[in-house]
C-alpha cells in the first residue's frame, strides 16, 4: 500500500467534503486506544522519574553522611597534629607532609 500524499487545498476539500459526517467507528475506536496508551506511557513515565529522583536522594543523602564523617575524621586528625609534623592514618600509621 503507498502512501497517498495529498497537498493543502485537496485535503481543505477533503474537509469541506465530509465535514457534516461522523467518522467511522474503527477511528473513533483507534483515536480512543491511541490517547490511552498515551496516558499509560505518560504514567509510567512518570513514576520511572519519581522512582530515580527518590534513588537520587537516597544516594545524594548517603554521600553526605559519608563526606561529612571523612571531614569530622579529618578535623579531628588535623587536631592533634600541626602542619609541619607527621600527618595520622589510619591503623596508627604516620607520613611526614611536604608542602
Amino acid at each position: 500500500m503507498s502512501l497517498a500524499r495529498y497537498s493543502s487545498p485537496e485535503l481543505i476539500a477533503i474537509r469541506d467534503l465530509t465535514s457534516n459526517r461522523l467518522p467511522p467507528a474503527t477511528a473513533v475506536h483507534g483515536m480512543a486506544m491511541y490517547e490511552l496508551q498515551r496516558g499509560a506511557e505518560q504514567e509510567r513515565l512518570f513514576h520511572s522519574t519519581m522512582f530515580d529522583l527518590s534513588e537520587l536522594k537516597h544516594m545524594s543523602a548517603a554521600q553526605a553522611a559519608r563526606t561529612d564523617s571523612l571531614e569530622r575524621a579529618v578535623k579531628a586528625c588535623a587536631s592533634h597534629h600541626d602542619n609541619d609534623g607527621p600527618v595520622s592514618l589510619a591503623a596508627g600509621k604516620h607520613v611526614n607532609v611536604n608542602s
